[in-house]
């Protein structure tokens, strides 16, 4: 060995420091645990998915349009979903005898098809009873945007769905997504997946709604086409004065940018599906806020929107055949006047403040139920 190589290694070796590198190790210093939130918010993360607030959404808004489109379906529903550890919607709608029941691989199983990215929580809802028609392991946006994939393939096997519920507790596009989120992906997506569905269907979407950790470039985008809407039809930017009191997207972002989020993204939603021919024939829009520590011990917020909207097909007249654009429709318009139509806007914040002591209750014991149901079943 060379001398310039010894005094190299001799130096290396020398720089080593067991000693601190043992203190460190039992500090946790560098590693998931000394950047972990801290016992109180992991515990509050890991409770959001039954909490009162999700399950008056559930009860009081999914609950409601998911028997509209059964009925008009024949009785039942298709459901497309992520349905989580507690399965707290596929009970829901099975509770009140909303979900179809098809024999699959010689089981009577729930015309459900599920999707969870945890390995644990997964096993555990393949093992559950009644059985799922599909139980999927691994992303619900890599399958709708990715076709040949495995999870892809399966999607669209069991397409079209009555009900298609993405119940995201992300952001509609992260910082290191660029312009082209997987989540916006997805939605147009969606709207392929449905194109044999002659009944009306419901999508039901949930994100998160803060600026900070939001890519800036799509916020921008989706302000900018809200505002063409506002300077191109009168009704909604009277609609809108009358709401916000604004008659700027912009104005609206800077002043309530948790309800500019979760509109802006809702009207991009509908003209969507305006390209494929679907009326939006009603919608909801439920807000809440979550509440988390920091490990200083500071408190912070962040917005939830969660989006319904009840599409039938609207087929346009004979006389205007599509060459390279969707023709405008009077009806178009009329779908974006019914984003801000009073009492379409959801705050589940004053309503879950406002329940009474018995409805509080209940949904309470519904929550403990479900979650017994599925100790039981698993």
């Amino acid at each position: 060995m060379k001398k310039d190589d010894e005094t190299s290694l001799k130096d290396f070796v020398n720089s080593l420091d067991e000693t601190g590198h043992e203190r460190r190790a039992e500090m946790h210093s560098d590693s998931f645990f000394d950047n972990a939130p801290d016992d109180a918010t992991l515990v509050t993360r890991s409770r959001e998915f039954d909490d009162i607030h999700k399950h008056y959404v559930r009860r009081q808004v999914w609950l409601k349009l998911v028997k509209r489109v059964a009925a008009a379906n024949g009785g039942n529903i298709h459901l497309l979903t992520l349905p989580g550890k507690f399965r707290f919607e596929v009970g829901l709608y099975q509770k009140c005898g909303l979900l179809k029941r098809v024999p699959h691989n010689g089981r009577d199983c729930l015309s459900v098809v599920g999707f969870e990215t945890d390995p644990t929580t997964f096993g555990l809802l393949k093992t559950s009873g009644p059985p799922l028609l599909e139980m999927l392991l691994g992303s619900i946006l890599s399958a709708l945007t990715d076709a040949t994939s495995q999870n892809g393939v399966l999607i669209r096997k069991h397409a079209p769905f009555d009900v298609i519920n993405l119940d995201l507790t992300a952001n509609i596009a992260n910082q290191h997504d660029g312009p082209y989120s997987p989540f916006l992906q997805s939605i147009r997506e969606c709207f392929q997946l449905q194109g044999s569905q002659s009944t009306p269907w419901l999508l039901m979407v949930t994100f998160r709604t803060g600026l900070a950790e939001t890519e800036r470039r799509v916020v921008q985008t989706l302000t900018d086409f809200f505002q063409t809407n506002l300077d191109t039809h009168l009704q909604f930017r009277e609609q809108c004065l009358d709401a916000f009191d604004v008659e700027s997207a912009a104005t609206l972002l800077e002043r309530r940018p948790h309800d500019g989020v979760g509109l802006f993204t809702g009207k991009w939603i509908v003209e969507q599906g305006h390209q494929f021919e679907w009326e939006c024939a009603e919608f909801k829009h439920a807000t809440f806020t979550r509440g988390f520590s920091h490990k200083d011990g500071s408190q912070d917020a962040y917005g939830m929107s969660k989006l319904c909207f009840l599409f039938k097909k609207r087929l346009a007249p004979r006389r205007q055949l599509i060459l390279r654009q969707v023709p405008a429709q009077s009806w178009h318009a009329d779908d974006l006047a019914r984003l801000i139509k009073p009492g379409n806007r959801v705050d589940v914040d004053s309503a879950v403040a406002n329940l009474s002591e018995s409805s509080r209750a209940r949904l309470a014991a519904e929550i403990e139920e479900f979650k017994q149901n599925q100790a039981i079943t698993a």
